[in-house]
C-alpha cells in the first residue's frame, strides 16, 4: 500500500553492541530505532504513519554511522535531524520542551 506523503526509509545496523538494529527515517530526518527481533512492531507503527515505506540502505547510511560511532564510545552528539512530523502535535510540544 501506498500513501501520499513523505517516504520512510528502512535498513540496518548490524553487530553493534547492543545487537542488530533497524532504522527508519524520512527526508526529514530520523523516524526510529528499533532493534532487529522487532522489526514486525516496527513495521506495524510505521504502517500507522500512512507513508510509504522503502527498504533503502542507501538513505540510511548517514544515520546508521553516526549511531555506530556513539555506541563504540567515539561520538557524543549526533548531526542528523528527527523527523518531528511523525509525533501528534500534544507529543511534539512535549517532547520539545525537554530538549
Amino acid at each position: 500500500m501506498t500513501f501520499p506523503s513523505h517516504k520512510i526509509y528502512l535498513g540496518e545496523l548490524n553487530n553493534t553492541p547492543l545487537g542488530d538494529l533497524r532504522i527508519a527515517a524520512s527526508d526529514l530526518g530520523l523516524v526510529a530505532v528499533e532493534w532487529a527481533d522487532s522489526q514486525p512492531e516496527l513495521d506495524a507503527r510505521l504502517f500507522r504513519l500512512h507513508r510509504t515505506v522503502e527498504q533503502n540502505q542507501k538513505k540510511i547510511q548517514p544515520y546508521a554511522k553516526e549511531l555506530s560511532e556513539y555506541l563504540k564510545g567515539k561520538r557524543r552528539d549526533f548531526t542528523f535531524a528527527i523527523d518531528w512530523s511523525i509525533f501528534k502535535t500534544v507529543s511534539t510540544k512535549s517532547i520539545e520542551s525537554r530538549l
